[in-house]
């Protein structure tokens, strides 16, 4: 899918609900944006092949210096549509001068009960697509409905805390020697 530049674009509640296929994708994308903003991070959704910026400025955390949340709900990964591919980018300027940078991909799917482990079929099927994603270098969450109607802010928390760590990682790394 081609992603049209970032504009200044209002997303509305109804298209955003288009965009979210089940009742439970909603209440998912709209925590992982409070989370994030939250954390002082700018939040970039992409709907409808088209980007949408956080229309607020971070305000200035110092615990996420140029980290930028990237939500795609529906998101076409080869052959599989996922719930919510995440990418969370930081970048950070190093004492000597060079730029660092970081990234990390996640998969979010919302298993609602109907489509997700009711049979021993379903199951096999998602665990398969979990490998493969996986294999590709993607973290794999996946929320029950349940999980997600009790506690959304927890579920998105965890997502989110789970992104950040392998990315300060790469930030915090020692830079290669100039080459």
């Amino acid at each position: 899918m081609r992603v049209r530049p970032s504009r200044q674009c209002n997303l509305t509640s109804s298209s955003l609900q288009e965009t979210c296929e089940s009742p439970i994708e909603m209440p998912m994308v709209l925590a992982l944006m409070t989370v994030a903003r939250h954390e002082g991070v700018s939040v970039k959704l992409i709907a409808h092949g088209r980007e949408y910026r956080d229309r607020f400025e971070p305000s200035g955390s110092t615990r996420w210096p140029d980290f930028v949340l990237r939500i795609e709900p529906q998101a076409q990964l080869g052959e599989h549509r996922v719930d919510f591919c995440l990418t969370l980018d930081g970048s950070i300027r190093a004492e000597d001068g060079r730029l660092r940078s970081g990234s990390k991909r996640m998969v979010i799917e919302c298993d609602g009960h109907e489509f997700h482990e009711r049979t021993k079929v379903q199951a096999k099927r998602d665990r398969e697509r979990d490998r493969l994603l996986q294999s590709f270098g993607f973290l794999v969450y996946r929320y029950t409905g349940q999980e997600i109607w009790e506690d959304v802010f927890a579920c998105a928390t965890q997502a989110i805390d789970s992104l950040r760590e392998p990315v300060r990682a790469a930030l915090s790394a020692s830079p290669p020697p100039p080459g």
